[in-house]
């Protein structure tokens, strides 16, 4: 009757307000950081950063597009500071540059064929800086900031390449300003730079610095995670990816199955915001969303599915991408919670269904 009707509304709205309290819990428990609303969980103070995979997405892509900008910042100041170090590359370094280029790229064991047809801005650079070196003073060498001014050049051209959509071109005209960057790195520690030594580790701290950022905001040759991460990042006329592509590329489409390119990409991503940021929490974070609720609008999982999908990411399909992103006090939590669902999940042959006759 009625009263009996009552009491078992008023337990099951208690379990419902009280379930939700244990998941927010949890989420803030994934976020280290202290900030304001914040609970104490497990000796640790946080915040509920991202309360669905999108939010995650968007957090984590304005995260890694902010550091990618500090990064190159420093490339531009580590750059900045050897052109300004005294001394000259000299002259016969740059005699016949761009023919050497060309042939060098062409023997290569995988060759890149310059055409002014195929690969014309790649065409262009080997001209261009042939003529630029031609018009430089070279009584007593190059200085860095000559050296470095062509180097801009044929970067534009690089530029100007992959945003034409020419694939082809924008890879020679890569592999053009690689040669070029061998060249002077040869001759600035093989003996044919004149000038204070210190101009020398300025020059090679730059190029480490621009290493640096190449190889982990950069695709090279065979690297789908480089190119995920140009993809979050977006590149020449492509945009950043949107906040479901992020939140895709770091868990998978369903987070319990994730493929090793996630886990790369997670470990990237780990790598570049820092596992102590409150990005990187956004991202635990939404993982842990995408696995125990079904969305805003969309009819709850209930307790026994949620519990599934946790237990096969913790413990089957996704052990790797959960070491990857989540510590083990942070594993013993979600799999406390996965068993508190599974203890409270109404059996199949004890339930009273709406759709049976009993």
């Amino acid at each position: 009757g009625d009263p009996s009707q009552r009491r078992a509304q008023e337990f099951a709205d208690q379990q419902r307000t009280q379930l939700e309290q244990a998941r927010e819990d949890l989420a803030r428990a994934l976020d280290p950081v202290h900030g304001p609303n914040t609970v104490v969980y497990g000796g640790r103070q946080g915040q509920v950063l991202a309360e669905s995979p999108s939010d995650a997405g968007a957090i984590a892509s304005e995260g890694i597009r902010g550091v990618a900008a500090q990064r190159k910042e420093i490339v531009g100041r580590a750059y900045e500071a050897a052109r300004e170090q005294p001394g000259n590359v000299r002259a016969e370094v740059f005699e016949d540059i761009g023919p050497k280029i060309k042939n060098e790229l062409l023997v290569r064991d995988e060759p890149v064929i310059i055409d002014d047809k195929l690969t014309p801005y790649a065409n262009r650079a080997i001209g261009d800086v042939e003529s630029y070196i031609s018009k430089l003073p070279k009584s007593d060498g190059i200085d860095l900031r000559g050296v470095d001014q062509m180097r801009r050049r044929l970067s534009t051209f690089r530029k100007d390449a992959y945003s034409s959509g020419n694939a082809a071109d924008g890879r020679a005209a890569s592999a053009v300003v690689e040669s070029f960057d061998k060249h002077i790195d040869d001759a600035i520690n093989g003996g044919l730079f004149t000038g204070d030594r210190s101009a020398i580790r300025a020059w090679n701290d730059a190029r480490a610095a621009h290493a640096d950022y190449r190889s982990t905001f950069g695709a090279g040759k065979n690297d789908p995670i480089g190119r995920v991460i140009e993809k979050i990042t977006g590149k020449g006329n492509n945009p950043a990816a949107i906040p479901n592509d992020v939140a895709d590329f770091l868990y998978g489409s369903s987070g319990v199955n994730p493929n090793s390119l996630n886990v790369g990409v997670a470990n990237r991503v780990k790598g570049i915001l820092g596992d102590q940021s409150p990005e990187w929490a956004a991202v635990k974070q939404g993982l842990f969303a995408r696995l125990s609720s079904a969305g805003e609008g969309m009819a709850e999982m209930g307790p026994g599915k949620a519990a599934q999908r946790l237990n096969r990411f913790l413990n089957v399909d996704g052990r790797e991408l959960a070491h990857a992103l989540y510590s083990p006090a942070e594993r013993e939590l979600l799999q406390n919670y996965a068993n508190l669902l599974r203890r409270i999940q109404v059996p199949q042959a004890g339930a009273n269904w709406t759709n049976t006759a009993t």
